[in-house]
């Protein structure tokens, strides 16, 4: 079974989501994986259910399966027919509140479970035995062939949904005119919250989706992640590689990129006012930056390490 290439399955909704890209990142920098990924939709509607069985039966015959997330997988363990051998595998980023028993079984289903974090794992840990595997996260490391030039702005990167805190983040540029802001996301202007958004004069907006890079971050020394939920994010190792400093939410793998890079854990804050204004002042007023030794750590966390722990893992 170890020759043999691993299928991704995603849910069609992922085609045009941060994970559909990083799984064709994965595609694109090994050949353990399948040239296609499969999508498999949900059977809530008479053709849906037609094209689901058909693409059922194609995994049926695949040995080694990654899902994408656990709304594919919930999706595939409502097939009934019997599966022949398989290593099943599933890339879990979060869940918001408490697994359904749906989640359960599907959980279940999987043998390996790969987390970014140990933290994520805690809640798989308490509805399944699957093996466990955190494999932090993977980015292209071409788009970080120099570290960012450096001035005083503060980068918030992300759309304006709610578990981000958007609001937070508008709250500190408002309550800030004496410090400067890059804000870099997608579809804010169909947002409400973009009216307070054009009438700060101490905010640049960039319209961007995608993979951020160290000349979309030129001028920019701190990274601001004010997030309730987070499935990385991919910000946080994005611009660590660009050599911008990180100050954010305790969330996500977030502490485990802190770990790995050995960054100071004063930098993980609480979501209030006071603590980004004291977190700003102390690396504004110590001169902290990142040192090329972090910078090189986290270029190490490229898709070809994370596509050979995936083949390794999903035996």
């Amino acid at each position: 079974m170890r020759n043999t290439k691993i299928t991704q399955v995603l849910d069609p909704s992922h085609a045009s989501w941060v994970q559909g890209g990083v799984f064709a990142d994965l595609r694109r920098h090994s050949e353990s994986f399948n040239v296609e990924a499969i999508y498999l939709p949900a059977p809530n509607a008479l053709k849906a259910i037609w094209d689901w069985v058909k693409i059922c039966l194609v995994l049926g015959k695949q040995e080694r399966l990654l899902f994408s997330s656990l709304t594919p997988l919930e999706n595939y363990s409502k097939f009934p027919a019997k599966r022949r051998k398989q290593s099943i595998a599933l890339w879990f980023t979060h869940k918001e509140g408490d697994f359904t028993r749906r989640e359960r079984k599907a959980l279940r289903l999987a043998d390996t479970i790969f987390v970014h974090s140990k933290r994520e794992g805690e809640k798989i840990a308490r509805a399944t035995s699957s093996k466990q595997v955190v494999m932090l996260a993977a980015l292209d490391i071409s788009r970080f062939s120099r570290a960012s030039t450096s001035e005083k702005r503060i980068v918030w990167a992300g759309t304006a949904v709610k578990r981000k805190r958007p609001n937070l983040f508008l709250d500190l540029v408002e309550t800030r005119p004496d410090l400067q802001f890059l804000l870099i996301g997608h579809g804010w202007s169909k947002h409400p919250l973009f009216r307070r958004v054009t009438r700060l004069k101490n905010l640049v907006y960039k319209e961007f989706q995608g993979p951020l890079g160290s000349e979309l971050l030129d001028g920019c020394d701190i990274y601001l992640m004010t997030s309730e939920f987070e499935g990385g994010p991919m910000p946080l190792m994005e611009t660590l590689a660009a050599g911008i400093v990180p100050i954010c939410t305790r969330t996500g793998f977030v502490e485990a990129i802190f770990e790995f890079a050995g960054l100071p854990n004063r930098l993980i804050i609480e979501p209030d006012l006071d603590a980004i204004n004291e977190a700003i002042q102390w690396t504004r007023e110590n001169n902290y930056r990142i040192s090329n030794k972090v910078r090189e750590k986290i270029l190490t966390l490229d898709f070809n390490r994370l596509a050979s722990l995936i083949d390794r893992e999903l035996v």
